[in-house]
């Protein structure tokens, strides 16, 4: 097992790619970023994975306070990756504040009724399925504009049809977090 320092892994991922999935199935992380013992009182030793819903978040401080807890758990926890909306005023922040982060999305805006049924699936309310069916490749363009224009955004994976990010996860850790492409 690897017990060398990775550092934060800040992951902003795409509605629908699966990021409360891997939080929770942690299974699907790689041994070494899964297997770091507790002490007695229940801290971590190691690296812990955070998926982190914008929607618990008070809007009146947003983003702010969301970035402020991004920024806290990595300093409190050396070894981290952290799943982040792809909200745009979460990248600009992240940018702002200097964070590093990789973007996962669909590669293709062709995917749009892909993640609608994702949503459906999901149980997601009608409201925020309306807004994606309304906004999808706006959205899909804002995350590209980001990272070719981002300084601390180091990438964009585009996952293919009917791939997840946990289809992607060991590759996000294990290759340095090195872009794959996505086709506008």
């Amino acid at each position: 097992m690897s017990t060398t320092n990775h550092g934060s892994l800040i992951i902003c991922a795409f509605p629908g790619t699966g990021k409360s999935v891997i939080a929770n199935s942690p299974d699907l992380v790689p041994d070494h970023w899964r297997l770091w013992p507790r002490t007695p009182e229940g801290d971590y030793r190691g690296p812990i994975l955070r998926d982190s819903d914008s929607s618990n978040y008070d809007k009146a401080h947003f983003p702010g306070n969301y970035i402020d807890e991004v920024e806290r758990i990595s300093s409190t926890y050396p070894d981290n990756i952290q799943l982040l909306s792809t909200h745009s005023a979460v990248l600009a922040m992240l940018n702002e504040r200097r964070i590093n982060h990789v973007i996962v999305g669909p590669a293709h805006r062709n995917q749009k009724e892909e993640y609608l049924e994702r949503y459906r699936q999901r149980k997601s309310p009608e409201g925020f399925i309306k807004l994606m069916e309304t906004n999808f490749e706006s959205f899909l363009l804002d995350m590209l504009i980001h990272n070719l224009n981002a300084s601390c955004c180091t990438g964009y994976w585009g996952l293919q049809p009917g791939e997840y990010l946990a289809d992607k996860i060991d590759l996000l850790i294990e290759d340095g977090m090195t872009p794959m492409s996505m086709e506008y």
